[in-house]
């Protein structure tokens, strides 16, 4: 019964590190913050959020910015270096790498 309560505790908390990526991925975070959030450790928030989810927590994080980017650009007319601040990048290159990594054409490529 330990070991299961003990699982069950360390899923809540993860849990709850990953509500706090998606409730602040706008913002600049990092995945050490979003650990300490959750109550654990680092590493081990690291390790079971790749267990548990598939990804990696900052993998996670960046594909929530860029699925918000991609949304923004069809819907508004912003211009793509305020956007890129929007959705939690600190500048434009570095924002239009990621994004033609994810979907394999730059943002200026609007739809």
């Amino acid at each position: 019964m330990y070991k299961t309560q003990y699982k069950k505790d360390l899923l809540q908390k993860l849990a709850k590190g990953k509500s706090f990526i998606e409730q602040y991925f706008t913002v600049d975070i990092d995945i050490k913050k979003v650990a300490r959030e959750s109550g654990i450790s680092e590493y081990h928030f690291y390790r079971l959020f790749k267990n548990v989810y598939g990804i990696s927590p900052y993998q996670y994080l960046k594909q929530k910015r860029l699925e918000m980017a991609k949304i923004m650009l069809k819907k508004d007319n912003i211009p793509i270096s305020q956007l890129a601040m929007e959705v939690g990048y600190s500048d434009i290159f570095t924002f239009s790498k990621a994004y033609k990594q994810h979907f394999g054409f730059p943002p200026s490529q609007r739809f």
